[in-house]
């Protein structure tokens, strides 16, 4: 059974319990931090926060954390084998991605002060961690200026205030960012928060730079990825997200 997007996925783990919903209140300096370490040192549940302290926003970690849950997201068993084979499957059969005029993470628009990065529920995980971080599971969207060829991947992205983010441009990215430096020209970006299970899982893959990894999760999905026309910048972004974030480096 194909998943719509997140929250229907998180409604399969949840009828399976497989999710745990937090309903108190939750310090996301530190506290919620030190309640997923333990949960993930035991292999506990996906965590659902839906009272992170300062934000109205929820927060859920831990979706794909097990073969289990891995499994159930892609359409495979929780055989560690069969995940990979179905993974290798997709990226020899890709289907593209397809263009449409409406998307659910575009209910609502925030553009110029209206942007305060700060509402959200960004963790700071650890004592040593130099900042909140925002993008530990953002799928980051970029294209090659050269020959326009898609590129997603996850990265971390460090908060520095309420419309700054810092990009940790390391391995594809930071090939494809170097291209735009180049041409003396800001790279634009889009961050995707709360994909769905397949968009998460290709964001994984390591296919060579200029394959379009939203192939592999239309696959996975068995349809084509959804994407709709960001309002800022010149790209598209998946429709079923639940934040997207346009922005340039």
């Amino acid at each position: 059974m194909a998943h719509a997007d997140l929250r229907e996925f998180l409604g399969v783990l949840e009828q399976q319990k497989l999710l745990s919903r937090v309903k108190v209140e939750v310090d996301p300096v530190y506290e919620l931090g030190a309640i997923l370490r333990r949960v993930f040192d035991e292999r506990g549940p996906a965590v659902l926060f839906e009272n992170v302290k300062g934000s109205s926003i929820p927060l859920v970690s831990g979706v794909m954390d097990t073969f289990k849950r891995y499994g159930l997201g892609i359409g495979a068993s929780n055989n560690p084998r069969e995940i990979m084979e179905r993974v290798l499957w997709a990226l020899q059969n890709p289907t593209a991605p397809v263009l449409v005029d409406h998307g659910v993470c575009q209910e609502n628009v925030m553009r110029g002060d209206e942007v305060d990065l700060l509402s959200m529920p960004v963790p700071l995980w650890h004592r040593l961690d130099g900042g909140k971080f925002i993008g530990t599971l953002g799928v980051l969207i970029v294209k090659d200026p050269e020959t326009g060829a898609r590129n997603i991947g996850i990265y971390r992205l460090q908060l520095h205030g309420a419309n700054r983010i810092g990009l940790n441009q390391t391995q594809q990215i930071g090939v494809i960012y170097q291209k735009w430096q180049q041409r003396g020209q800001p790279m634009p970006v889009v961050t995707a928060i709360g994909v769905d299970p397949y968009v998460l899982a290709s964001s994984c893959c390591r296919p060579p730079l200029g394959y379009d990894e939203l192939g592999t999760a239309g696959a996975l999905q068995g349809s084509p990825v959804e994407l709709v026309r960001c309002k800022t910048i010149d790209h598209e972004a998946p429709a079923n997200a639940e934040i997207i974030l346009e922005g340039e480096v």
